[in-house]
C-alpha cells in the first residue's frame, strides 16, 4: 500500500507514516470493521484531507493501467450501476 501511495502522490516516507498513524487512530477510535482494509486506505488517500500533492499523471509509472478504476467499473456493472 505504501508503493500505491508513492505512485499517486508526492509523499515522503515520513508523510506516509504520519497518515498511516492517523488512519489507524481514526479507525481504532471508531471501532471500524472493514471488509477490505486496502480499499479503506485508498479511500483515505483519495479524500485528500492530508493536502499532499498528487503525482502528475505523466510521471506515474503505469499511468494508463488504473486497475482500481477497472475493478470499480466491473463491480458497478455487476451490481447494475451505470
Amino acid at each position: 500500500m505504501i508503493a500505491w501511495v508513492k505512485e499517486g502522490w508526492l509523499a515522503t516516507d515520513q508523510q506516509i507514516a504520519a497518515q498511516a498513524d492517523r488512519f489507524r487512530d481514526y479507525h481504532t477510535s471508531k471501532g471500524s470493521l472493514m471488509a477490505d482494509w486496502p480499499a479503506a486506505w485508498r479511500t483515505w488517500w483519495r479524500n485528500d484531507f492530508h493536502k499532499i500533492a498528487r503525482r502528475p499523471a505523466e510521471s506515474k509509472p503505469d499511468a494508463g493501467a488504473d486497475l482500481d478504476a477497472a475493478y470499480e467499473q466491473m463491480r458497478r456493472e455487476r451490481e447494475g450501476w451505470q
